[in-house]
């Protein structure tokens, strides 16, 4: 009986620990070792977006963009998923221009982005959806794209 509850005790704790998150902080892991995480923050009434895209894997990857832009960032109220508030590349002008970028195994690269304070209501309370814009991952030409989420308090 005291191995059960000792086991169960442990359940318990492990799966406290896996939803432990701090505001703003999501993470997302896929097949290809890739994994993005993502912060938010509330800066000058606006929000600054730090999201970091990493290779877990064993391999480099090889990515390919078709324009400059290299995240997609969607903001809603928090419970109003279809209700967006701003969406980078409704906001944004990108160069149209192919770049590459090797994440080798264990590396990191970072992607940052402020949302201005004139799509945000003080006192509110967001939600963020981060996809990187690869079109095309270790000549993949349809890559499941990384992605995560975040939530902000204004």
């Amino acid at each position: 009986m005291k191995v059960v509850l000792a086991f169960v005790a442990l359940l318990f704790v492990i799966g406290c620990q896996q939803e432990e998150q701090s505001q703003g902080e999501g993470e997302e892991m896929m097949e290809e070792g890739l994994y993005m995480q993502a912060d938010a923050s509330e800066t000058d009434g606006g929000i600054q977006v730090e999201s970091t895209l990493g290779n877990g894997g064993d391999e480099p990857v090889e990515l390919r963009f078709n324009t400059s832009q290299r995240i997609e960032i969607r903001l809603f109220e928090e419970g109003k998923p279809e209700e967006t508030v701003y969406r980078s590349s409704q906001e944004m002008m990108y160069n149209q221009v192919i770049g590459d970028l090797t994440l080798e195994p264990g590396e990191e690269t970072t992607f940052n982005e402020e949302i201005p304070s004139m799509y945000l209501t003080e006192g509110s309370s967001y939600e963020g959806e981060i996809q990187v814009t690869v079109a095309e991952m270790d000549d993949d030409k349809s890559p499941t794209k990384p992605s995560a989420s975040f939530t902000v308090d204004m």
